[in-house]
């Protein structure tokens, strides 16, 4: 039986007879080739991975409430306005400092003899204070001197301050940190 040549990558071979020839896969494939191919893919796939990833991230962080910061708030009940500012200026981490508290009336009385205890941490990593702040000296005009703060991290921390006055009414306020 005699083969017909098409010039094709099939080789004809007598009626019902088709027959393929391979070319050898060295010529046009070699494992480097096959390696550099293989890591194109994955290095795509990954990629688009982390893109859908990251836009997915970006969207949930614009639904993220914003943090408020301000060192003067009414307390929780409206008794007071309460501010705050550190003694030794910005406040550093790591560093030990004080801050002074304030703490008026809603018509702007200073409001001195109250009981105040102090509570803190990191709502995020769900830990405390590394130190116990406390008031140590009531300053006379409603302020009061804060001492032993200490933050040992960058990150949102919250400082609460807890008031019990005379009459046994108690308050708190809360202050946001961005350190």
């Amino acid at each position: 039986m005699q083969t017909k040549k098409t010039g094709h990558p099939h080789q004809y071979d007598g009626p019902g007879n088709l027959r393929c020839t391979v070319k050898k896969l060295d010529r046009h494939w070699s494992p480097n080739s096959i390696f550099i191919g293989s890591a194109f893919w994955l290095l795509a796939l990954l990629a688009l991975y982390f893109s859908v990833n990251f836009q997915a991230k970006a969207a949930d962080n614009k639904s993220m409430p914003v943090i408020d910061t301000s060192t003067t708030k009414l307390s929780e009940k409206g008794r007071y306005e309460v501010s705050f500012n550190s003694m030794a200026g910005p406040i550093e981490i790591n560093t030990i400092h004080e801050w002074r508290l304030t703490v008026l009336s809603v018509d702007g009385t200073p409001i001195d003899g109250l009981s105040i205890t102090v509570e803190g941490g990191m709502p995020m990593h769900d830990h405390g204070l590394p130190t116990a702040p406390r008031v140590t000296e009531s300053l006379g005009e409603g302020q009061y001197r804060v001492e032993g703060f200490k933050f040992q991290m960058p990150g949102h921390w919250t400082t609460t301050f807890n008031f019990i006055d005379t009459e046994n009414f108690n308050d708190s306020v809360t202050f946001n940190l961005m350190l």
